[in-house]
């Protein structure tokens, strides 16, 4: 899992992040010096300081490799692939989709002399009608085969799934955490982000342990709904307890009026 920590030094932003996160990268093998690692990140992070902090860290990496970042490195892979390099092999789904990976090791990150050999990889999903419907790349310093490739595939992927999934809905879906939570004087801002991290862990243990929060939670289209229900009922009834709550949420009719 990659966390994003961009702490503002005067520097341009993409710099920052990217000074804030090779930080990170020592401070995380420092607390953790004999966990396996994998940095998964997008194509900000796909470049060699990054990389080099993250191999000297003794860790290992899953980067976005964007076309317009990396032209020597699709170049290359380009024109291995056309002299019958590579490797490739499709599958089809349910859906009829076509299901392509692709994949070099050892190519050139750039075309410095001193660049790195990266092992690059694609996958992309074409339709029945013959429709790009997804496609990305990537670099990883894990040497890729036939019985790796898909769940490298599915490593890269999850990036944006813990992007949705974590950051969206702390930003966005009523937990209000934004950057001004990372700025302020004497901790406060400071205690605020870290009760509304261990809020959100709550609330995840809740979704996948309580039956009566996931029966009340399925009632609601998003988060903000359940959170919005949730102040106006406790605005106007009071509540011996918190299953109480729930379950005036969850079946009104069928229990007593608090």
């Amino acid at each position: 899992m990659h966390v994003i920590c961009c702490i503002y030094d005067g520097t341009e932003k993409q710099d920052c992040e990217i000074n804030a996160d090779k930080r990170l990268v020592r401070k995380i093998r420092e607390t953790h010096p004999k966990l396996k690692i994998i940095i998964n990140a997008d194509g900000l992070y796909s470049k060699q300081p990054f990389i080099e902090e993250v191999k000297a860290s003794g860790m290992s990496y899953i980067l976005v490799a964007n076309p317009s970042d990396h032209k020597i490195l699709f170049e290359w892979v380009h024109d291995i692939t056309n002299l019958g390099g590579g490797n490739r092999f499709e599958l089809y789904d349910s859906k009829k989709r076509r299901h392509i990976y692709q994949w070099v090791n050892q190519a050139p990150l750039n075309g410095t002399k001193d660049a790195d050999n990266v092992n690059f990889f694609q996958y992309q999903i074409i339709t029945e009608d013959e429709k790009i419907s997804y496609k990305n790349s990537w670099v990883t310093d894990i040497e890729i085969d036939r019985n790796n490739i898909v769940d490298l595939v599915k490593g890269g992927r999850c990036r944006w799934k813990i992007e949705n999934e974590t950051f969206n809905t702390l930003k966005n879906q009523g937990y209000h955490l934004e950057h001004n939570f990372g700025h302020g004087k004497q901790n406060l801002s400071e205690v605020f982000f870290r009760l509304n991290l261990l809020v959100f862990l709550v609330h995840q243990i809740l979704e996948l342990t309580d039956r009566l929060y996931q029966q009340v939670r399925g009632k609601s289209s998003s988060r903000k709904e359940f959170w919005n229900q949730l102040l106006c009922t406790v605005r106007v009834l009071i509540f011996r307890n918190w299953q109480h709550l729930l379950e005036f949420l969850y079946k009104p009719p069928e229990i007593e009026t608090p």
